[in-house]
């Protein structure tokens, strides 16, 4: 059993993007892909702009689910408005808050964005709230939804391992903790009573995913390694 976990595409953010990301899907071999959100970017294009412009990547999609791979789809931060309209059918891509899944070997893993652990979410959350009533009675506010990737240097290095280590204490009842939404690929050994957590990275600047192959997990990349800049994040794994 082969499982294939993708996280933070952005697909819209841009063509370089997608084209690696077309790429991959067209040679890509598994049981099962998971979609662990922002996979559509919902805050930069309408659903429908999104099946007319990158028809292409969902053609994909849609001949790995043909020949027999079990495709299902978390939501994340980007694509929170996703059930409104899908982009693919539920029936043809099934959407849930989080997966479950437990190895060969009995360990427990669970699977989900991360969205929910980050502090600057909620807030964002509001401002674009407060955005909509504005458009409703023709002012613009111009709040900003922001979440920890705004973030730049230290203030992000230290976001993200505040995220990470939330979700360690919050799912510690499991073995792994798989997720995404921090676009930081790594992976943090099991410690006391700490679940073992893999971020998935994104492909907005790592073209990054995570393979489960019968009870091993890994973080691999389209490239060879990670770049340059992001190998801080390995700390976890030296």
């Amino acid at each position: 059993m082969r499982t294939i976990i993708l996280s933070d595409c952005h697909i819209c953010a841009s063509d370089a993007c997608v084209g690696k990301l077309n790429r991959f899907l067209h040679s890509l071999e598994c049981n099962e892909l998971i979609l662990a959100g922002d996979i559509f970017d919902l805050w930069r294009k309408s659903p429908d702009q999104i099946r007319k412009e990158y028809k292409g990547t969902i053609e994909l999609l849609r001949r790995l689910k043909a020949r027999g791979t079990k495709i299902e789809y978390i939501l994340g931060t980007h694509d929170a408005l996703y059930l409104k309209d899908p982009i693919i059918p539920l029936a043809e891509i099934p959407v849930h808050p989080y997966i479950k899944k437990t190895l060969p070997c009995g360990k427990k893993i669970i699977i989900i964005h991360g969205h929910e652990l980050d502090p600057m979410y909620l807030p964002g959350r509001i401002a674009a709230f407060f955005n909509f009533i504005g458009s409703v009675f023709g002012c613009r506010f111009g709040f900003k939804r922001t979440t920890v990737n705004d973030l730049i240097g230290q203030k992000y290095i230290d976001g993200v391992r505040a995220i990470h280590e939330k979700a360690q204490r919050k799912y510690n009842s499991y073995d792994y903790v798989i997720m995404g939404h921090t676009h930081a690929p790594l992976s943090s050994p099991k410690k006391e009573k700490l679940a073992g957590l893999y971020n998935v990275g994104d492909w907005k600047g790592h073209n990054s995913y995570v393979v489960i192959d019968g009870d091993k997990i890994t973080i691999r990349y389209m490239m060879s390694d990670p770049p340059h800049e992001w190998r801080w994040f390995r700390l976890y794994e030296d």
